[in-house]
């Protein structure tokens, strides 16, 4: 009997990485379609719900950079992925006891800082690996968006068919195989030869408070809060215009799969545009689609305005990450990535607030004041373009 060994092709690093995505996107899924009806079944209120999901964000403000450059002195960065991710599973097994909320409340956190900690050092990992091996970093995220729509579909289905019972035994299983997962991940330090050295590369985290440095991570934080906004208050937006429950989870569901595709597209976007150049155009393109949005347009224009995620979300983050692996050295890669995240989680704090008021006060024409946001973040990119790296180093 022939043995496969997992040096061959079919078990290469870039295909390793690529499944830990999907999983690690599952219970993220789920918890999307379903865990907010699953906190109203056990009695909570909208601002316990609200709270619960609040604490991760304010938690992970505090601890992302630290875990960060714990993962980056590590031998290698796979050792805290695979930390966090069997702590985020053994935290979940403790929702089979929860049924008030404080528990809901201690459990529930515990397994989104576990898992929320750990996937800026994936994303540092994974863009490492593919930039030394000459791979695509957006192939393998692509299957990360993949696997989120896949769970919503799941778990949409299985609560149907088994009620909404069905919710935490699944969650919690789907917890259980990305940690399972995490234990195949490759040694990415040690795969496709030694890293790549440039002039001015950050070295600390006070290099990266350079203007030319810290300018594009602003204008993306800016730019990714107008999405994040889109995501938390678009739905609502829309079943307030009538739409239904179905139509509403297919537009959503339209946008995902136009990022992934978006994804694997990552190899033409780098031959042909640098990463500041891909973060403007996600700018101003969200710019025109949040002003669209603020028209209330009509059911046959929001399918073209969906596929428009592909640019203001995958070509916007997939610069940012150019952009942070070119200019930060493998000794700070995770590091880096918990500040960019540190850095969204403020901005998007923020845009959450203002939003609130303004949706409460001018339904979607708060949209315009997004839009106003995403050209202040393409006003940014173009005004950091004003301060060179050092001499003799390559335009990022």
């Amino acid at each position: 009997m022939t043995q496969v060994s997992i040096d061959q092709p079919v078990f290469s690093p870039e295909r390793r990485s690529a499944l830990y995505y999907f999983t690690s996107f599952l219970s993220i899924g789920s918890a999307t379609a379903y865990a907010g009806i699953w906190f109203a079944s056990k009695g909570l209120s909208p601002e316990q719900i609200g709270f619960i999901n609040s604490t991760p964000v304010f938690a992970l403000l505090l601890i992302n950079i630290f875990v960060g450059k714990v993962a980056d002195r590590a031998s290698d960065w796979r050792q805290t992925i695979i930390a966090g991710a069997w702590l985020a599973a053994i935290c979940a097994l403790g929702l089979f006891f929860a049924h008030s909320f404080w528990p809901i409340m201690a459990g529930w956190a515990l397994v989104s800082i576990a898992q929320g900690s750990i996937g800026p050092v994936m994303d540092a990992a994974a863009s490492r690996l593919t930039s030394r091996r000459g791979s695509s970093f957006g192939s393998l995220r692509a299957w990360g968006t993949i696997g989120f729509v896949f769970a919503i579909f799941l778990t949409g289905q299985l609560v149907t068919f088994a009620g909404g019972d069905v919710f935490i035994p699944l969650f919690i299983a789907l917890g259980l195989l990305r940690a399972l997962i995490s234990l195949i991940l490759p040694r990415f330090k040690d795969a496709g030869g030694p890293s790549v050295k440039a002039e001015g590369m950050a070295t600390h985290i006070l290099h990266m408070m350079k203007p030319w440095l810290f300018a594009p991570l602003l204008a993306w934080a800016t730019i990714q809060s107008t999405n994040m906004t889109l995501i938390v208050f678009q739905s609502l937006m829309w079943k307030q215009q009538g739409l239904s429950a179905g139509l509403i989870s297919n537009l959503i569901a339209l946008g995902a799969i136009a990022e992934a595709a978006m994804m694997f597209a990552a190899p033409w976007l780098k031959r042909h545009f640098r990463a500041r150049q891909l973060i403007l155009i996600a700018g101003l393109t969200a710019a025109f689609r949040l002003a669209c949005f603020a028209l209330s347009p009509g059911m046959p224009w929001l399918i073209p305005l969906q596929l428009l995620h592909a640019v203001t979300y995958a070509v916007g983050y997939l610069g940012c990450m150019q952009f942070i692996t070119r200019w930060t050295a493998d000794e700070m890669a995770a590091e880096a990535q918990g500040f960019l995240v540190v850095i969204q989680q403020v901005v998007v704090m923020l845009a959450y607030t203002a939003f609130g008021y303004l949706m409460t006060s001018y339904g979607a024409s708060a949209y315009f004041a997004s839009a106003a946001m995403a050209l202040v973040g393409s006003a940014v990119v173009v005004g950091s373009m004003l301060f060179l790296p050092p001499p003799g180093t390559a335009k990022a």
